[in-house]
């Protein structure tokens, strides 16, 4: 499991990195969220996330942003939950490809539950 884990990142840092999109990789406090910046397209994940399994889910998540050319906003507008809702799927997609074609049962990848029912 923790081999798939880590080669999942992997790849998902590849295919941001093959979309011109840099990956920096923090080492804050568990409370600091990944994030990302559309105009710089530029990734910051924190190594010691409080939800270690789901950050390759998140870091998928945010590659969908930038790919959609999102900015994120602090408002609940229903654009912004869009957006959200959109990236998630990005990420759903990316993900689920890599576990097809290297037979991972996709529960296992951080995915949110409610994505999967």
């Amino acid at each position: 499991m923790y081999h798939n884990y880590l080669d999942l990142i992997e790849y998902l840092q590849k295919y941001a990195e093959e979309n011109n999109i840099v990956c920096i990789w923090c080492d804050t406090c568990p409370d600091y969220i990944p994030c990302s910046s559309t105009d710089d397209l530029v990734i910051f994940m924190n190594i010691n996330w409080k939800y270690p399994m789901q950050i390759p889910f998140a870091l998928g998540h945010e590659v969908g942003h930038i790919i959609h050319g999102d900015y994120h906003s602090y408002e609940k507008s229903i654009q912004a939950k869009r957006q959200e809702e959109a990236a998630d799927l990005y990420s759903l997609g990316l993900i689920s490809g890599y576990c097809l074609k290297h037979k991972i049962d996709i529960k296992t990848c951080g995915i949110p539950i409610s994505l999967l029912l």
